[in-house]
């Protein structure tokens, strides 16, 4: 049982992201993107409350680059899903990250908007105050929670099959829903978890997680100096680095391999996004 001193305990995130998109394109480590930033195909958001009774949101999106073949740009709608949630966390009236998802899925899929395709999302909300981690996951983009090194938790992957996340869509009009995947922000997959000061979050697209075992996110996190910000950025920039070194090595043995084939080798390239958080005390 918490104290009662604890739960006065107010709580902040230092937040940074990071990325790399297939085509080489970096983004530099950033620590401020109330508007949603994009990765190529990927798309994230880090909106922080200026207030001490507030919540500090964040989220990756990747959209499904499966839709170019039908001449739909995958980025459009990662990112206008991302824009939407940024937008709603900063107006401070949706906080959770189940409602979050539900709020902007329905921005995005309004008669008026003209963002198609489909997506992956993952979003995480702190509740300042009361010192706890909100969370949803919905495909296979993902997260972990690590304290002192060790992972405490860790998104559930939710996979149609083997490389088919689960995605929200919207179907541009002239396109058949026949064999198309839409799935329900409903369907994300939800936990609240107690955090404490030093707790990091590593948040990130399958680009990342495909690439990187769980192990080398520990070590990686190990070497890490303080939770101050050029700390944070340094880190996610090695993240990245990390990742797409090992997602251009053919003879690597990846996350991604080991779940296709006992004998599959190579790295997966991709866009590849990370956001690291710390937890912080207020000030």
């Amino acid at each position: 049982m918490r104290t009662y001193s604890a739960l006065l305990a107010v709580r902040r995130l230092v937040a940074t992201a990071c990325g790399i998109s297939k085509t080489g394109i970096r983004i530099t480590p950033s620590i401020s993107s109330t508007q949603a930033q994009t990765v190529g195909e990927d798309a994230y958001f880090i909106a922080q409350s200026n207030t001490s009774s507030g919540f500090d949101i964040c989220g990756v999106a990747d959209g499904v680059g499966g839709w170019r073949e039908v001449n739909v740009d995958p980025a459009r709608f990662s990112r206008g899903l991302m824009d939407e949630c940024a937008r709603l966390a900063q107006s401070g009236k949706v906080t959770r990250p189940s409602e979050l998802i539900k709020a902007a899925y329905e921005k995005v899929t309004h008669p008026t908007s003209n963002s198609y395709g489909g997506s992956t999302v993952c979003l995480l909300s702190l509740d300042k105050t009361a010192g706890i981690l909100h969370t949803a996951n919905l495909g296979d983009s993902g997260f972990m929670l690590l304290r002192n090194g060790q992972v405490l938790a860790k998104s559930s992957e939710l996979q149609h099959y083997f490389n088919c996340p689960y995605q929200l869509t919207n179907l541009p009009p002239n396109i058949s829903s026949a064999g198309v995947i839409i799935d329900s922000p409903s369907s994300a997959d939800l936990k609240s978890l107690e955090v404490s000061n030093g707790d990091v979050v590593v948040m990130a697209t399958d680009g990342f997680f495909d690439n990187v075992y769980e192990e080398e996110v520990r070590q990686l996190m190990a070497g890490l100096k303080d939770h101050s910000e050029s700390s944070l950025m340094s880190a996610c920039a090695e993240a990245v680095r990390l990742a797409c070194t090992y997602s251009n090595d053919p003879n690597y043995r990846s996350p991604f391999a080991t779940k296709m084939s006992s004998r599959a080798l190579g790295g997966k390239p991709d866009d590849i996004t990370v956001i690291m958080a710390a937890v912080c005390g207020h000030g």
